[in-house]
């Protein structure tokens, strides 16, 4: 069951905060604008408990929220992005590499073939049947070690956008925005960032996402990230449904036990 944490953070975003620890568990909320929405963004604030490569896929989307999400291996109707799914499927041979830079640990994806494949997906699933996978390589960090004997021992949160765009009632656009590990292996962003990640350009038409300031702990300073320190995976088409079920519930699934995954704030924005 999911589990209510509190862990407190320190530097220019010290404080107490809040968040729902997962394992093997999804959360999924009803959004106010229901189902009627053409253009979506999640924007969600994470980190995951790992010091070592891990069999790991995170999943952000929306399903139909009374009838279970994508974390319950057959929902009504979901679309989404997630990072750690397999090469030719989400669950085939998943894995979210264990990385350090200067001793700060994060979540490394590389953009190899094979198994060590990680990457970026999207999928759009209605019960059993999976009506659209796509798998684009890429190079993303955006989860960290939230503990630490590591440099400065200290809890840090990644930041993690995904948008949604339907182009017709069977087709539908999806992109993933991520905080570049090279550049933001030390950094902690708070509700403030997620906030405003919330009002940047939607990203499934325009291809980058425009910085944010997040408190880079090395150095005890905040620090506007440029555009570039955020990767952009390029926007993908996926055939989906509507008559499945209405997609009015922000869906997050992690799919280990082993392994909790963190999650510190989410915020639902509806573009025009």
């Amino acid at each position: 069951m999911a589990v209510v944490i509190e862990r407190t953070f320190v530097g220019g975003n010290a404080g107490t905060v809040r968040g729902l620890q997962l394992g093997n568990e999804e959360y999924i909320r009803r959004m106010t604008v229901g189902s009627d929405w053409t253009k979506l963004r999640i924007a969600a604030l994470v980190n995951i408990a790992h010091t070592a490569t891990i069999p790991g896929i995170l999943d952000i989307g929306v399903c139909s929220g009374r009838a279970g999400g994508i974390g319950s291996g057959s929902p009504l109707n979901y679309v989404g992005v997630g990072i750690g799914g397999g090469n030719a499927t989400r669950t085939g041979t998943p894995a979210i590499v264990y990385a350090t830079q200067a001793g700060w640990g994060y979540s490394n994806t590389n953009s190899s073939s094979g198994a060590g494949y990680v990457g970026w997906h999207c999928q759009a699933q209605q019960g059993a049947t999976i009506s659209g996978y796509a798998r684009s390589n890429g190079y993303f960090g955006p989860m960290y070690n939230p503990a630490g004997d590591l440099v400065g021992g200290s809890y840090r949160r990644g930041i993690v956008v995904a948008d949604f765009q339907r182009s017709s009632n069977t087709t539908c656009l999806f992109a993933i925005n991520v905080a570049l590990a090279a550049n933001g292996v030390s950094l902690d962003y708070d509700y403030e960032a997620m906030m405003a990640v919330s009002e940047n350009q939607h990203c499934a038409t325009d291809s980058e996402l425009r910085g944010l300031v997040g408190y880079n702990q090395a150095a005890s300073v905040f620090v506007a990230t440029a555009s570039r320190s955020f990767i952009n995976g390029i926007a993908t088409s996926l055939t989906y449904s509507t008559a499945a079920g209405p997609l009015d519930s922000v869906n997050i699934a992690w799919n280990l036990h082993s392994n909790y995954c963190l999650l510190w704030g989410v915020a639902v924005t509806q573009y025009a």
